[in-house]
């Protein structure tokens, strides 16, 4: 961990050099850094979940835990999977409606790599939604929970 710690804080400073006389990392300068094109939601989610204390910038220190699960090869599977709930989770609700699974749905659907290989009508997107809240043992109008999204 100490090998990512150090890579992230590497990370932080040539993002930095874009930004002299700033401590902190603004979302417009993140979504430049990180994705503009068809990732622009995810990296905004990413930015949102790393940014502890809600005031649309973050700090080294943000930016360095927030993302560590990511890149450190010895997270462990569960602090993984907490980063990934926390992506679906898009109004930090505890849970995974599904709209908010839908929503993932669509938008990795619709990447040009993803559709060369499956296209999938909209029908067929609702089908997988309703099949994986079928197979967690929850009613479409409640929500995926952590615990139910760890066992899946």
């Amino acid at each position: 961990p100490a090998e990512c710690l150090a890579d992230l804080r590497r990370l932080w400073l040539m993002l930095m050099q874009r930004c002299p006389g700033s401590t902190r990392l603004s979302w417009a300068e993140f979504q430049l850094a990180f994705g503009v094109g068809w990732n622009a939601m995810i990296v905004k989610r990413i930015f949102d979940i790393i940014d502890r204390d809600g005031v649309g910038a973050v700090s080294c220190d943000d930016f360095v835990h927030g993302l560590l699960p990511l890149v450190n090869a010895r997270a462990s599977s569960t602090d993984k999977l907490r980063f990934l709930f926390r992506c679906y989770d898009l109004d930090n609700s505890d849970g995974i409606s599904k709209e908010e699974l839908l929503i993932h749905l669509h938008l990795y659907t619709s990447q040009e790599e993803v559709r060369a290989e499956v296209t999938l009508t909209s029908a067929q997107l609702e089908q997988v939604a309703a099949y994986t809240f079928a197979l967690a043992h929850i009613d479409e109008g409640s929500q995926i929970t952590w615990r139910e999204f760890i066992r899946l």
